[in-house]
């Protein structure tokens, strides 16, 4: 998660008047359904993508992803065990910072409670599906542009080069993981035999259509709010 995260909370608390818990839940909900649909891709690409560091890569994704995917499905469908959790931290630390986090975190737990498990579970399918539809959009882009100036190389080694170019451009807390991001994936294009002056090609513009769609959304919101002043 990118240390810029939790300001999402916090806006749309200012703005919109939402409960600070569920802006906390919603961005959980976003990321780790997003982790879960990696390591559905990287269980794919690994049946193709063989190199010395692919294994270990993938093996710190997929525990990392499974861990958070996990945690967050016990708390979305079995909250009684982090209600218990909180509570005991509630007893135990006196400090006000660590009242007021189990006081939110007992908020949060009640929103989830108000949803049926049926339609928690529909959620969670609808919101998979979604996140692996937003990926494959991702994936495809790459991939047309590396078609379109003649290079033939497999979906599945796009697949494996944005995926890891991504989680470890996280780690670097660069603004949308900018420049860690395009260089690791740079870099795994040219190790699979792409020339180093198309890969930066693709990738460049690959993060100018990311930004490309930015500013089509800021310019939409910047035109909602004249409209509803």
């Amino acid at each position: 998660m990118k240390s810029g995260e939790p300001l999402k909370a916090v806006v749309l608390k200012k703005k919109k008047k939402v409960p600070l818990s569920v802006g906390v839940l919603s961005t959980l909900l976003e990321r780790s359904f997003e982790l879960l649909s990696i390591i559905l891709f990287l269980a794919i690409t690994l049946q193709n993508v063989s190199t010395s560091y692919t294994i270990n890569v993938a093996f710190v994704c997929i525990i990392v992803s499974m861990i958070s995917f996990l945690s967050l499905c016990i708390l979305y469908l079995d909250n009684l065990y982090f209600y218990k959790l909180f509570k005991k931290i509630q007893t135990t630390f006196k400090a006000s910072k660590v009242q007021e986090f189990c006081k939110s975190m007992f908020n949060l737990i009640d929103i989830v409670k108000i949803k049926k498990y049926s339609t928690r579970i529909k959620y969670i399918f609808s919101w998979l599906l979604l996140s692996i539809v937003i990926l494959l959009i991702n994936f495809l882009i790459p991939y047309t542009l590396f078609i379109s100036i003649g290079i033939n190389i497999p979906f599945t080694t796009v697949i494996f080069a944005n995926i890891v170019g991504t989680l470890l451009g996280l780690l670097s807390q660069s603004p949308g993981g900018l420049v860690a991001t395009e260089g690791i994936m740079i870099y795994i294009y040219s190790n699979f035999g792409v020339p180093i002056e198309n890969a930066l090609s693709v990738v460049l513009i690959g993060r100018s259509l990311f930004y490309l769609y930015l500013m089509i959304g800021w310019l939409y919101l910047i035109y909602e709010r004249r409209i509803m002043h």
